[in-house]
């Protein structure tokens, strides 16, 4: 898949998780809607400033953004089990609940 529409998808990924429409967004950064649309949808690859809005904005790495990964922001995930007292109940639940998704027993 090209590198704009991974982009794009990630994009609108974040701006659905946060309850936010194309115009809630491109009034935000302070361009049009269908710029917005335009990037969601890979027709135009968005330029680095409006990657970096979403970086910063979002708290999403430039990783998860890029496609690298599929999760938004490690350093949450990291510093959150190593401050939990109950970090191996945590990370199997969440193994659990990984190979429950992908349908592996």
């Amino acid at each position: 898949m090209e590198l704009k529409k991974i982009i794009g998808e990630r994009m609108k990924s974040l701006r659905e998780i946060n309850h936010l429409s194309q115009l809630d967004v491109a009034n935000e950064i302070g361009i049009s809607q269908a710029a917005i649309a335009q990037y969601e949808r890979g027709r135009s690859c968005a330029p680095v400033e409006i990657i970096d809005w979403y970086h910063t904005k979002f708290d999403a790495s430039f990783d998860y953004l890029f496609g690298h990964t599929d999760i938004i922001n490690n350093e949450k995930i990291v510093k959150a089990l190593s401050e939990s007292e109950n970090a191996e109940a945590m990370i199997s639940h969440m193994l659990d609940k990984l190979l429950e998704k992908k349908n592996i027993k």
